[in-house]
């Protein structure tokens, strides 16, 4: 009798299970999507899944889900989707077209925007299918917010956003949304974007300079501002060294020489000028700071690491002692 419950209980587990699985549509599974329209094997494939990893490094991680780019060769229609479980799914005609009388350098930046768009559906939760499977209608809104998450993904990943809002690119996106269904101008609200972020390249300016007169606070309250639209790995390793000075600021009034040491240990992306320490306050207060603003440090080297884990200044930064 034992026996045979065991196995009625475990065969309720495996429907349970089996149950589970089905709640998902077969639209929302990248294999479903490998299985029907079948893997590409174009010549821009290799290169394609390069650029889209260099745009996953630059964008937002705020979903759990782990993108992954999938381009299926027999899907008769230009599509790029990102689906519920994480993937970007292209088609080889929209892969094509991206190249399609243009220069290589410019299908490059344009096949970049057409994945870091789907990458900040992504991160926004922008969801393609209901819990029925049923294809849902994105807002206008919220595609234009994809668009300008967008650009901004590209451009710190290095690619030229001046390319995607030139004027031949109107009617490759015309093109583009004959078939997609979108609003027709997008190219408008992105000049917007780069003029915003052009007029605000003071604001890093000058917190580079107030960083190298000493001036950390102030130099941090510039870059962060400046971060909050353009978070770059440069930014962010700028940010970093700030909270790095103003840690080892806070560990030179209780202990200079230790502080002396991570001043020479430290690789920076720009000349320091650093203030001369001086002895005050409370010993335990300025060990607090020191180990608040050093955590912050290394957290914004490790976040600008993985903007560009090729980027040389914040590794370096991330080796000193104090991180």
């Amino acid at each position: 009798m034992k026996t045979f419950l065991q196995i009625v209980f475990l065969f309720f587990i495996i429907l349970s299970f089996e149950v589970s699985a089905k709640k998902y549509h077969k639209k929302e599974d990248s294999k479903w999507w490998v299985k029907t329209y079948k893997l590409s094997d174009h010549l821009l494939v290799s290169d394609a899944h390069q650029i889209f990893n260099k745009v996953l490094q630059a964008s937002d991680k705020r979903s759990n889900l782990l993108p992954k780019l999938f381009i299926v060769r027999n899907y008769p229609k230009i599509l790029a989707n990102v689906i519920n479980d994480g993937s970007i799914i292209i088609t080889e005609k929209a892969l094509k077209l991206c190249y399609e009388n243009i220069d290589r350098k410019s299908g490059d930046t344009r096949l970049a925007f057409i994945f870091a768009h789907e990458l900040a559906h992504l991160a926004n939760g922008d969801l393609l299918f209901d819990e029925s499977g049923n294809k849902k209608t994105i807002a206008k809104e919220k595609e234009e917010k994809a668009d300008k998450f967008a650009l901004i993904y590209i451009w710190i990943a290095g690619f030229n956003p001046k390319l995607i809002i030139a004027e031949e690119n109107i009617d490759f996106f015309k093109h583009w949304n004959k078939e997609d269904n979108y609003f027709l101008n997008r190219i408008t609200p992105l000049k917007i974007i780069v003029e915003d972020i052009c007029n605000n390249l003071n604001l890093f300016d000058l917190g580079i300079k107030l960083y190298q007169v000493g001036k950390y606070k102030d130099s941090k309250a510039f870059l962060e501002k400046f971060n909050k639209d353009y978070s770059s790995r440069e930014v962010l390793n700028n940010i970093g060294l700030v909270y790095y000075q103003m840690a080892v600021n806070e560990l030179a009034k209780f202990d200079i020489n230790k502080a002396f040491q991570y001043k020479l240990s430290i690789i920076l992306d720009t000349e320091t000028r650093a203030k001369k320490f001086v002895l005050r306050g409370n010993k335990n207060d300025h060990f607090r700071k020191f180990n608040e603003y050093i955590t912050k440090a290394k957290d914004m080297f490790e976040e600008a690491c993985a903007k560009d884990n090729l980027y040389v200044y914040s590794h370096l930064n991330l080796l000193s002692p104090a991180t």
